[in-house]
């Protein structure tokens, strides 16, 4: 029977990994699909093996808390909870500590949540989240960027890694939506002006990205955090600094 149940188990992740391979996305509900769509369809299908967190809840057998981090222009402007603090809902939180819940019935209304920032926010977690988001950016030079990370709910917030990055994000930030889109327009902006007046705005340089994005936790440890001991876990202390 073990023979069996380890034959149907395999057959099953041959299944579901094939049904992967051959799918392609169309983002039908997004106003961008038919553009993106365009874009993903040139790419060669690749696989890639990803370990587990080890920092989620439970010793780890459970989800940790993940916040997904909107970075505009290099600064990171709000950080939604998708996966947070069993029953206490999914709020936002603002650079300045503010933590609110937005109603998807009225997304005007603010109300203020004292679960993540009493157990989040005030015991100095979002530090490291800041820090992380934008350095991601920053290596990557992307003028607007979604940075989700994985912070550990009882251990050390220096321990919080990034899961998964997006160029367009769906998530839901009430009215922040305007106020976040109108900052990357302004970026644009300003880039015009500077040109309109004989200045050359900052320009990406995409070979030292690519040479950021390769060093990775060396160039976070040392050229981003310049080995700063309250933004850096122990171990990349020791190994990189």
């Amino acid at each position: 029977h073990l023979a069996q149940i380890r034959l149907f188990l395999l057959n099953k992740t041959q299944n579901q990994a094939e049904h992967l391979w051959y799918k392609r996305p169309v983002d039908w509900d997004r106003t961008w699909g038919p553009t993106f769509d365009k874009l993903t369809a040139t790419l060669t299908p690749r696989a890639m093996i990803q370990k587990s967190y080890s920092g989620g809840r439970n010793k780890g057998q459970d989800s940790p808390i993940e916040v997904k981090v909107e970075v505009v222009w290099g600064h990171a402007y709000l950080a939604y909870v998708t996966m947070g603090i069993i029953d206490c809902g999914n709020p936002i939180i603002l650079r300045d500590g503010t933590v609110s819940h937005y109603r998807f019935e009225n997304y005007l209304v603010e109300e203020p949540e004292q679960c993540h920032k009493e157990k989040v926010v005030d015991k100095g977690m979002m530090d490291v989240v800041w820090h992380l988001a934008e350095a991601f950016a920053k290596a990557s030079s992307f003028d607007s960027i979604r940075v989700d990370i994985f912070i550990p709910e009882d251990g050390d917030p220096r321990d919080a890694v990034i899961n998964e990055i997006s160029l367009s994000s769906g998530a839901g930030y009430a009215w922040h939506w305007e106020f976040f889109s109108q900052l990357w327009v302004d970026g644009y902006k300003a880039r015009k002006l500077r040109r309109s007046i004989g200045q050359v705005p900052p320009v990406a340089n995409l070979q030292e990205s690519a040479e950021n994005i390769a060093r990775g936790k060396e160039w976070y440890a040392k050229d981003y955090s310049k080995c700063n001991q309250k933004l850096l876990s122990d171990a990349m202390l020791k190994e990189y600094c």
